[in-house]
């Protein structure tokens, strides 16, 4: 859903320049929260990759990047069931590919991801046990430190990867609950996407940057096609079991989400693939970053020790401060209590 100035706004010339400015503060707001300490995620050392539930399914195909270079050994999926849930939900639901992951309402947000996981070819051996008790990016945080240390797990260094809208803030929260201790970890954050605006060719609305929302699965689209066909008859008889037992839904039975999809959909290519993201309407995506800055600020009010303490404090620039002033100006019906 893209975000239109009022009809009150003089002038096309005058529309184009406030959308320009919109958009210009967006995207500073947007590449701050979305932080990334390291430039190659297939690059980076670590002990662990912690993906945190979301709608971006982005989060899960840079996880399996880091997963394929051999340079991160295991992963931990956290997520319980919060006010993502339902996005997530529907991010599967209307996926060429990933429609008929189980989302019945009730399931984690670790365990939908989890079934994607092993659709991208994540063994079960590389994932430590699902963490489902996490409703917020603290609870990510504070849930999986526990999980890792009732496991007697040594974590120097952690990769976390989470939706871009509330990357920051999860760094901040990880950083709480795994910086402290006898034995202190290094969080380190890699942001799957960092997305962009622009105003449209028309001058009507703000617009997402293609390219800064699209990432397709860390699996070519042709061995997905052939693992579909090879898989499909053992998928349906595994999918005709699960469906009569009751049980979740397995790699088998993403198979034949894939089959269906690949076979059953002439136009099912890369773009299509890269354009279901889960990701958000430019309103919603407006609204979720006005949000952000309020949440990071060290002050009453905010998350930061002098505020309600969920998270160690964050430097806010005041360039950022100042382009979230302006989106507030400009779209006050989109801030969030």
């Amino acid at each position: 859903m893209a975000a239109n100035v009022t009809a009150a706004e003089p002038g096309q010339q005058q529309c184009r320049e406030l959308l320009r400015k919109d958009a210009e503060a967006a995207n500073l707001l947007s590449t701050f929260l979305a932080r990334r300490d390291i430039h190659d995620v297939s690059a980076v050392q670590a002990d662990l990759c912690v993906v945190c539930g979301s709608s971006v399914l982005a989060t899960a195909y840079v996880a399996v990047r880091a997963l394929q270079s051999g340079s991160i050994p295991r992963l931990l999926i956290s997520g319980g069931c919060g006010h993502s849930t339902a996005h997530l939900y529907n991010s599967m639901s209307r996926h060429p590919l990933w429609h008929s992951i189980d989302t019945t309402e009730g399931r984690h947000e670790a365990e939908v991801l989890h079934d994607l996981f092993l659709a991208l070819g994540v063994q079960p051996q590389q994932q430590l046990p699902l963490e489902l008790d996490s409703r917020h990016c603290g609870g990510n945080a504070s849930c999986s430190k526990q999980l890792v240390d009732k496991l007697g797990l040594a974590v120097k260094r952690v990769l976390v990867i989470q939706d871009p809208t509330m990357q920051l803030r999860t760094h901040a929260s990880f950083t709480k609950w795994w910086s402290r201790g006898v034995e202190p970890c290094e969080v380190m954050s890699y942001s799957p996407l960092r997305p962009r605006l622009c105003v449209s060719a028309d001058s009507s609305e703000l617009a997402f940057v293609p390219e800064s929302v699209s990432m397709e699965p860390p699996v070519p689209l042709q061995q997905l096609q052939q693992w579909a066909a090879t898989q499909r008859p053992a998928a349906a008889a595994h999918a005709a079991e699960a469906g009569s037992s009751g049980s979740g839904v397995g790699a088998a039975l993403v198979a034949t989400a894939v089959a269906a999809a690949v076979q059953g959909q002439p136009g099912l290519d890369a773009a299509s693939l890269s354009d279901a993201q889960g990701l958000w309407g430019v309103e919603r995506f407006l609204s979720l970053l006005l949000g952000e800055i309020p949440r990071l600020r060290d002050a009453p009010g905010g998350y930061g020790p002098r505020g309600s303490g969920f998270i160690d404090a964050v430097d806010i620039p005041q360039e950022v401060e100042a382009a979230w002033a302006w989106l507030a100006g400009r779209y006050p019906q989109l801030l969030r209590a």
